[in-house]
C-alpha cells in the first residue's frame, strides 16, 4: 500500500468513525431528549428543539474530526509526513479523542439549555 493510499484511507477510515460516534450518541439520546422537551416546551419550540438536536450534537462532533492540528510539521513536507504512518495514526487518534471529547461538550451543552428552560419554567409556575 502506498503511503498516498494509507493516508487517504486512514482519513477517511477516522471521518467515518467519527461519524459513527456522533450518529450512535445522538441515537442514544433522542427518544428521552424528545420526551424531554415535549414535556416542557410549548409545541412550536419542542419541534425547533427536537429538530436541531441531532444536527447540533453531529455539528459539533465533527468539529473534533475537522480539528486536525499539526503542528510542528512546518519544517517537514509533504512527502515526509505521509511516509511517517506512525504520525499519520497517531492523528487519527487525536481526531478520534477530540470527537468524543465534543461528542460530551455539545451534550453537557444540551443538558445546560434544558436546565435552563427548567429553571425559567419553574419561575413562572
Amino acid at each position: 500500500m502506498t503511503d498516498n493510499l494509507f493516508h487517504i484511507l486512514t482519513f477517511t477510515a477516522t471521518g467515518v468513525i467519527c461519524l459513527i460516534i456522533a450518529l450512535f450518541t445522538y441515537l442514544f439520546f433522542r427518544k428521552n431528549f424528545n420526551t424531554l422537551i415535549s414535556k416542557i416546551v410549548k409545541r412550536f419550540s419542542a419541534s425547533v428543539f427536537k429538530k436541531s438536536f441531532g444536527w447540533i450534537i453531529i455539528i459539533i462532533a465533527m468539529t473534533g474530526f475537522f480539528s486536525a492540528d499539526f503542528r510542528g510539521c512546518s519544517s517537514k513536507s509533504y512527502y515526509k509526513i505521509i511516509k511517517d504512518r506512525e504520525f499519520i495514526v497517531e492523528k487519527n487518534k487525536s481526531q478520534i479523542a477530540k470527537t468524543l471529547y465534543r461528542t460530551i461538550l455539545s451534550l453537557f451543552l444540551w443538558t445546560l439549555i434544558v436546565t435552563i428552560i427548567l429553571s425559567k419554567r419553574g419561575k413562572k409556575s
